[in-house]
């Protein structure tokens, strides 16, 4: 009985966990508590250092039940615990906007943040942020962006005026809407809002790909990991859909310690261990339903294309 209870409950979150970074989140919790626990032992005169506090976007969670997430997160973690024999808290917190956890931070030091790459960049320094992870949804580390369209006779982007544009912010990131305006702005057009006639943000990547198959939207900007996989379960995609461009590949979150849990004697080891989830059940149930995703330790050659369209985009804005 007591086992049939563990199936139901892993099978469930596995069901709720569709996007690879709330895997990532999981990976992340599991560290703190690893962090924390070593902390504990060193300092034990006080009950405030045993509660570390992960600072997240609540848009982290759009589409997924927090609650339910929550109790997803408490199962792998725990399977973590008993292998490491390790008791420590761990503390959620959730913001609205990256304002209210940087404010947060500053008087309640965070030990950990999740962040989209962008806003990463901009709070690395004020933050003192040390990115340790990032996430990825195919075989490589990066991700690029195609811009489609259903027209075989367009033959570049100017040719795209006046039509209707189609976009979905993956992880919440708005590398899309940076690199479609830094094409148009190397290419001496207007900007995006007044070069297309219309802009339409959709929920999930299938949604825009459709939309441009049937010719509901005119261009679309998608990640080729989602395109490809739309492709292999309709070869009709790739046969009347044209890929006008393609991006340098992206990395679109990263997870990272903040200057005051740099100050903590972990061990390295630990970390490694956290990102091996396919030692745990939970883990190799996931990564068996999830069979393109991966947790990778972060290395700064892997931000350099992301940076560098970061500050291609501040020079056009200025």
């Amino acid at each position: 009985m007591i086992v049939k209870i563990k199936y139901l409950i892993i099978n469930k979150y596995v069901q709720i966990l569709k996007d690879n970074y709330l895997l990532v989140l999981i990976t992340f919790l599991v560290t703190l508590i690893l962090v924390v626990n070593l902390n504990a032992q060193a300092k034990k005169s006080s009950e405030d250092e045993k509660v570390f506090e992960l600072g997240v976007l609540r848009s982290t969670f759009i589409n997924v039940n927090i609650n339910d997430a929550t109790v997803a997160i408490n199962t792998w973690a725990n399977q973590l615990r008993n292998k490491l024999k390790v008791d420590a808290k761990f503390k959620l917190i959730l913001f609205d906007n990256t304002d209210d956890m940087v404010k947060y931070n500053a008087n309640k030091n965070l030990g950990m943040v999740i962040l989209n790459s962008i806003d990463f960049l901009k709070l690395r320094s004020k933050m003192s942020l040390y990115p340790i992870y990032t996430s990825n949804d195919n075989k490589n580390i990066y991700n690029k962006l195609y811009i489609i369209t259903k027209n075989p006779g367009v033959k570049n982007i100017s040719e795209l005026k006046g039509e209707k544009l189609g976009f979905c912010l993956k992880r919440n990131n708005p590398i899309p809407e940076y690199w479609i305006e830094v094409l148009l702005a190397k290419n001496k057009l207007p900007h995006l809002k007044k070069f297309f006639s219309q802009t339409e943000e959709f929920q999930s990547e299938s949604q825009l790909i459709l939309s441009v198959f049937f010719g509901q939207t005119d261009v679309g900007i998608i990640t080729e990991t989602s395109f490809k996989t739309m492709d292999e379960l309709n070869p009709q995609i790739g046969k009347k859909i044209k890929i006008l461009k393609v991006s340098p590949g992206f990395i679109f979150d990263i997870s990272s310690l903040t200057k005051a849990s740099r100050n903590y004697s972990y061990s390295k080891d630990i970390i490694e261990d956290a990102i091996n989830i396919s030692q745990y059940p939970a883990g190799r149930e996931l990564l068996t339903l999830m069979k393109t995703v991966k947790i990778v330790p972060f290395r700064p050659e892997y931000l350099k294309s992301t940076e560098t369209l970061y500050n291609e985009y501040k020079s056009i804005k200025k």
